[in-house]
């Protein structure tokens, strides 16, 4: 999607008029923009997400589908996850306290592996959501979404 719009963007622009420097720093503000909208229609499922209000599996598989069909379509993952896995205490110790030092991204890369870990795990994402850990993440981003989520790259 951000693909098409850049691509229309740089087919309108003539040879005369065109800075490279303005044009990347244009496409960064496009994709921030793209993210920023991606989030906020995230932040949407987050009451959704409670322990208690994923009773109905056949529901509970319609949201979880859709919400990560909405995560891959605004292109919020992040594969590179790996070192936020260095910062995260054991499973049972995680607190409000760690969820509130998340940035946005750190946020994202944790939520790209639990939805790449329930492609390989069954039922992983669903697990993540009666532990109360998608919860806290997407409340996080509503949080965050408070302080301007994304910076536009000026």
């Amino acid at each position: 999607m951000v693909l098409k719009y850049v691509n229309g963007v740089a087919n309108r622009l003539t040879h005369t008029n065109f800075n490279f420097t303005t044009f990347v720093l244009s496409v960064g503000s496009v994709n921030n923009l793209y993210k920023n909208e991606g989030i906020r229609k995230i932040i949407t499922y987050c009451n959704l997400f409670h322990s208690h209000a994923l009773n109905n599996s056949l529901v509970a598989g319609i949201i979880v589908d859709s919400f990560i069909n909405t995560f891959c379509e605004y292109e919020l993952a992040d594969n590179n996850y790996m070192p936020l896995f260095a910062s995260v205490p054991g499973s049972q110790s995680i607190d409000d306290g760690w969820f509130k030092q998340l940035t946005t991204e750190q946020v994202l890369k944790y939520l790209t592996y639990i939805i790449w870990t329930d492609r390989i795990a069954n039922n992983y994402f669903l697990a993540k959501v009666e532990d109360n850990t998608v919860y806290r993440l997407i409340k996080r981003l509503e949080e965050l979404e408070g302080n301007n989520v994304l910076q536009p790259s000026v």
